[in-house]
């Protein structure tokens, strides 16, 4: 079987984010960017020719897994900039739903992480603006 469906079917139950590299495997129940972030920090090696499997994927995700040099990527939701990250970075793409933004939690607007990241095509540069916009908030997901 395929990394990458390995990764798929690792979306089950609370899991929001499924990565497969060979024998590796790490999924995460925490929301948003965080487990892209958290792999970032403290295991980027795990990222790089990842298969990862996510249940939403916006612009500032997509990015992230740019930065990480992951393979291919599967996005339940993915946002029409998230899709054009990772178009534009020659990374695999399968999602099930194509949508234009990626809404905030209470569907007022766009998410803020987002939106900090649209127009941004450097993922190191959008990794800081990520992360400071992450700094004045207390809620991340």
């Amino acid at each position: 079987m395929k990394d990458i469906e390995k990764a798929k079917q690792g979306l089950i139950n609370e899991t929001s984010f499924s990565l497969v590299n060979g024998d590796n495997v790490f999924t995460s129940k925490e929301p948003g960017v965080k487990p892209v972030l958290q792999l970032l920090e403290s295991n980027k090696s795990l990222l790089v020719n990842a298969s990862i499997a996510d249940r939403v994927i916006g612009r500032a995700a997509a990015l992230l897994m740019v930065l990480g040099g992951v393979k291919e990527v599967y996005g339940k939701v993915m946002s029409k900039p998230g899709y054009e990250a990772l178009k534009q970075h020659g990374i695999g793409i399968d999602f099930d739903e194509l949508v234009p933004n990626i809404s905030n939690k209470t569907k007022t607007g766009l998410c803020p992480i987002e939106q900090s990241c649209l127009g941004i095509d450097d993922p190191s540069e959008a990794k800081r603006i990520i992360l400071s916009t992450l700094s004045g908030k207390k809620d991340i997901s």
